[in-house]
């Protein structure tokens, strides 16, 4: 019976790390979808594309948000070895997957604004000088912002959720 009803709750904390998963990376597209709209102007794309190609733009963006949250969120998982995340090690892994998205970010505005020059900066955007480097504020605010919402969004749920559990329990 006990083996059971182990087997069990691995069954449903398996569910419940699925359904945790696929709501961050929901809620994380629907955030940085939103923040790309913004941010946009700050880019000189905005001045010199088309309606068309702006589209383009924030759909490849966004897609590449979200692979940069799953990246994060995964690598987060592993480094912490949180086998039972997001009942356990919560904010650990949360802040973790923040600071992997906000260095990455770093990087890659580095690398496809002075290396690649894949974008500019418009002179709207504000910038963050870092070893002699001007990075857009806007972007590294973006992966503090957006993800720390979704994961206060996210722990609020599993609260909700875990309390939900409680209850029905307490009739076995």
């Amino acid at each position: 019976m006990k083996q059971e009803r182990n087997q069990v709750g691995a069954s449903l904390n398996r569910r419940t790390q699925w359904a945790a998963l696929a709501c961050y990376l929901a809620l994380s597209a629907a955030g940085h979808l939103v923040w790309e709209v913004f941010q946009l102007p700050l880019y000189t794309i905005w001045q010199t594309e088309s309606s068309e190609d702006l589209i383009v733009a924030i759909v490849h963006c966004t897609i590449g948000d979200v692979m940069i949250a799953l990246s994060a969120m995964l690598v987060s998982v592993f480094l912490w070895r949180s086998q039972i995340w997001p009942t356990d090690l919560y904010w650990q892994v949360a802040l973790t997957a923040v600071f992997i998205g906000v260095v990455y970010t770093g990087f890659s505005e580095w690398f496809n604004v002075y290396i690649r020059q894949s974008w500019q900066y418009a002179n709207s955007m504000p910038v963050f000088n870092i070893l002699g480097y001007d990075l857009g504020l806007s972007p590294l605010a973006q992966w503090i912002v957006v993800p720390g919402l979704v994961f206060l969004v996210l722990h609020r749920l599993n609260q909700v959720n875990a309390i939900g559990k409680v209850n029905r329990d307490d009739g076995d």
